[in-house]
């Protein structure tokens, strides 16, 4: 076999292991930013989406947190964010968390 057919197979083998840690490494660093995320707040979603609106709960929707004001007598959830607010009734409330996937964020316990 020729010194210039050993040496050929050797960079064959680099090459092919270097793109197999390239892969890796995306295929990693792809887990980390957009996976694993996806799957916290999935699983945040599925926990609190049948948790009924209650005054001062704080719940996140696409990034904003939501702040439950209050709840008038005929049920209409009043909702305060940083630049206003607004209200939904019962129905659109449930289909505002069910539709953009919120969570409801969960004070820590204080002794």
């Amino acid at each position: 076999m020729s010194p210039w057919t050993i040496l050929g197979w050797i960079f064959v083998g680099i090459f092919v292991v270097s793109l197999t840690l390239m892969f890796i490494g995306i295929a990693t660093m792809l887990i980390d930013s957009i996976l694993i995320p996806y799957i916290k707040t999935m699983k945040l979603h599925l926990q609190t989406r049948n948790t009924p609106p209650e005054q001062g709960q704080r719940w996140v929707q696409d990034g904003s947190i939501l702040l439950i004001d209050h709840i008038t007598d005929d049920g209409r959830v009043c909702i305060k964010i940083l630049n206003g607010g607004w209200s939904d009734s019962p129905e659109e409330w449930k289909q505002r968390v069910k539709r953009n996937r919120m969570y409801l964020i969960k004070r820590k316990k204080t002794s």
